[in-house]
């Protein structure tokens, strides 16, 4: 097996001192005069393991922060990709929706699309500055089953 490196294996080593450092260990066997031998390799990782926290402990604030605002700011929130695909939307969005749905003569689930649909119409630069919803015609809402809001 000369010369085949083993995988990186992540370990924690006690130094002398007592303290503990965080290591990347790699080993590759070889031959030298003539008997097997291995060559071990081992880096010290712990300012990038610190720094990995740092940035995981940063993401679960500002992860907190984002879902503090969802479930107190007043107004319907709705968040997009930069595909227009739909990230995530507040509980005040739904519960505006089920509020308003049957005075407009929709079901949830329609007007949740229709404001979907209108919304991305906004980001995408297709129309004006204003989103208006009207009320269902009457033909329309005699048809209507459906009152559960869906992910569209």
């Amino acid at each position: 097996r000369e010369g085949k490196e083993a995988s990186l294996i992540e370990e924690k080593f006690i130094r002398l001192d007592g303290t503990v450092v965080d290591v990347e260990v790699a080993a590759i066997p070889f031959t030298y005069r003539n008997k097997p031998a291995v060559q071990v390799v081992i880096r010290n990782i712990t300012e990038r393991k610190q720094a990995e926290e740092a940035l995981r402990k940063q993401d679960e604030r500002y992860k907190t922060v984002i879902e503090n605002i969802f479930k107190f700011i007043p107004e319907g929130i709705l968040v997009f990709t930069d595909k227009l695909r739909l990230f995530n939307r507040n509980k005040t969005f739904d519960d505006t929706v089920r509020t308003y749905s049957a005075g407009l003569g929709y079901t949830q689930q329609e007007l949740t699309e229709l404001i979907f649909r209108e919304v991305k119409k906004k980001l995408a630069g297709e129309s004006g500055t204003t989103i208006r919803i009207p009320k269902k015609k009457n033909e329309e809402r005699e048809n209507r089953t459906d009152h559960s809001i869906k992910d569209p």
